[in-house]
């Protein structure tokens, strides 16, 4: 195991735990995780002898979004160089969904704007009972243009825009109303929760597993290569504008934007 890695892939009766690995970063989104977390995935998605495919993530936070911090330095990339970012991304959201094998995602602390992609790119969704959640983008002078059509997947539509629109925290207990997370449980039951529920499954007939991943595939909305591609540019568009780029500098200065606008 190669603990210096930003995903760390653990294989274990047939279960294969991929874990975000940059705690130090509350496991943001950065271009080596999206990178090798993609890798893992196509290896997995090829390798039969995987039933199960647990996502979790190391430290206190399940994944903070994009890496500000990377955006912020990356600022003077072309509009090209953002396109093929952003191309990494959906690419790695896609391996994620279209996964042959079963997916469970365990969640705690934090989890902001992609982060909470990758929920919805998950089949079985457990957290922690004091977890929190954000569309964050449009505090940022962005949207979540590439996640977007996976969450209203999720969640259905009305209640992906509004929590979008206002890109406010929510608690754990909402998140399971919306049905974006399935399951809740104190944070220090959650690694026995996830054991359970992976004993549970495996219980199940191998091959009736894989066709009801089938199945789920052709019940949920399709995310289509054109769909991609539109999101992909928006994402490179607005990544691009002065107003994202105030929006981020401001988060990481810890300010207000200069476009904010406070009622008194």
């Amino acid at each position: 195991m190669d603990c210096s890695a930003t995903v760390i892939l653990n294989e274990k009766n047939n279960v294969a735990y991929l874990s975000l690995n940059r705690p130090a970063a509350c496991n943001a989104l950065n271009q080596t995780l999206i990178q090798e977390l993609n890798r893992h995935l196509k290896s997995l998605a090829e390798n039969s002898n995987i039933r199960l495919v647990v996502l979790q993530a190391e430290g206190n936070h399940f994944c903070s979004g994009a890496d500000l911090k990377e955006m912020a330095l990356a600022k003077n990339l072309s509009y090209e160089q953002k396109l093929a970012e952003a191309q990494h991304l959906s690419e790695m959201l896609q391996r994620l969904y279209q996964l042959p094998q079963p997916t469970i995602a365990c969640i705690q602390g934090q989890v902001r704007g992609g982060g909470l992609g990758l929920i919805a790119c998950v089949d079985i969704t457990l957290a922690a009972n004091n977890a929190q959640f954000s569309f964050s983008e449009t505090k940022l002078g962005l949207i979540p243009a590439i996640i977007s059509p996976y969450v209203v997947s999720a969640i259905g539509a009305r209640a992906a825009i509004a929590q979008m629109f206002s890109g406010e925290v929510f608690e754990a207990k909402e998140a399971h109303r919306l049905g974006l997370i399935h399951k809740l449980f104190p944070e220090p039951e959650l690694a026995i929760s996830r054991d359970n529920l992976i004993a549970t499954l495996l219980k199940n007939g191998p091959i009736a597993l894989k066709e009801m991943k089938a199945l789920a595939k052709t019940l949920r909305q399709q995310v289509t290569p054109a769909l991609q591609e539109s999101l992909i540019e928006k994402l490179a568009e607005l990544q691009s504008s002065p107003e994202a780029k105030e929006g981020i500098l401001a988060f990481l200065e810890k300010r207000q934007p200069s476009w904010a606008y406070h009622v008194s």
